[in-house]
């Protein structure tokens, strides 16, 4: 009797696990569908946030009009080309990282998903691995579209690589270029917070690059 209750006992347990396994993952796929959603409209003052691993958590951060104006003053160069409307939007992640990363105790993200390991102050934040990242870039990307401050490109949404050659499976966010139809990424997981994407090529970037080390 007591081998039995024990069986029961552990079977129930896999079963709740498996439950609420299947609904955390559930609950992180509504919420990237959420940010991808060319409708979905974000409240400023309201931004869901991921971080800790596969967007495992969620946190609400906010963006202030001082904000809004460094990112109006950043996109002003914009104006003059899509080359030069990538460019400042790598520089405008850059800034709203910095500002989210204080709110969501992301601030001390370091380039890269792994190397936290070999960190000594690895605990001072939240580390976010290129989920977190490209889904954090896809709504800052969503939410300037949205304000009509994006001109040249379409937002098209994530992308993820992988393979023989390309290594580890990855993911980014894809922009396309309105007038010519090519595809860049923007890529915000290879450097620490608060720095500037990176935007490549997209057959480039699929074939598995990566930023020279400096």
């Amino acid at each position: 009797m007591k081998l039995f209750l024990i069986v029961i006992f552990l079977l129930h347990s896999a079963q709740s696990f498996a439950q609420g396994n299947y609904e955390e993952i559930n609950k992180r796929r509504n919420h990237i569908q959420y940010i991808n959603n060319p409708e979905t409209v974000f409240d400023l003052n309201n931004l869901p946030i991921c971080s800790n691993y596969g967007c495992s958590k969620i946190s609400n951060a906010s963006i202030s009009s001082e904000t809004l104006e460094v990112i109006n003053n950043t996109l002003v160069m914009s104006i003059e080309s899509p080359a030069s409307e990538r460019e400042a939007l790598a520089n405008v992640i850059g800034i709203i990282e910095k500002v989210i990363g204080e709110q969501t105790n992301t601030q001390h993200d370091i380039a890269g998903t792994f190397h936290t390991y070999f960190q000594f102050n690895k605990n001072k934040s939240e580390q976010m691995d290129c989920v977190d990242e490209s889904a954090n870039t896809l709504l800052y990307l969503r939410m300037l579209d949205k304000m009509n401050k994006i001109i040249w490109h379409e937002i098209v949404g994530l992308s993820t690589r992988g393979g023989i050659f390309a290594g580890y499976p990855h993911t980014a966010v894809l922009l396309k270029e309105k007038q010519n139809q090519e595809k860049f990424i923007i890529d915000s997981w290879f450097h620490d917070n608060a720095q500037p994407a990176e935007v490549v090529s997209y057959k480039k970037w699929k074939k598995g690059w990566k930023p020279e080390k400096k």
